[in-house]
C-alpha cells in the first residue's frame, strides 16, 4: 500500500490513472463509467479502483479490479495524455 510501493511495468496501471472496464465485467460498471486508479492491491495484478469525485457513489464505493476487469487505461502527465487497452489474458 503507500508504505509498500511497487514498481511496476509502464503499461500497466499506476494510482491516479483513470480506468474504463470491459463490457460485462465482474463489478458490473458500466464501460463508459471512468474509475480512478486509488492504489495497488494487497497481491501483483489487482488494483483498487474508486469512483470520480463527480459520480454519486465516490463516497461509498471501491473495488479491486484485475487485468482481466480493465479494458482501457489513461493518463495524464503535464506533458501529454495517454490511452492504451491492455493485453488481456484470454487473448
Amino acid at each position: 500500500m503507500v508504505d509498500d510501493p511497487r514498481h511496476t511495468a509502464p503499461d500497466q496501471p499506476q494510482p491516479y490513472d483513470v480506468v474504463y472496464l470491459r463490457p460485462g465485467n465482474r463489478l458490473g460498471i458500466a464501460p463508459e463509467i471512468p474509475l480512478t486508479v486509488a492504489d495497488f492491491g494487497p497481491t501483483t495484478g489487482v488494483w483498487e479502483l474508486h469512483h470520480q469525485e463527480q459520480h454519486p457513489h465516490y463516497w461509498d464505493w471501491a473495488a479491486a479490479a484485475t487485468v482481466a476487469d480493465i479494458a482501457t487505461v489513461l493518463r495524464l502527465s503535464p506533458d501529454s495524455t495517454r490511452s492504451w487497452s491492455l493485453t488481456h489474458p484470454e487473448e
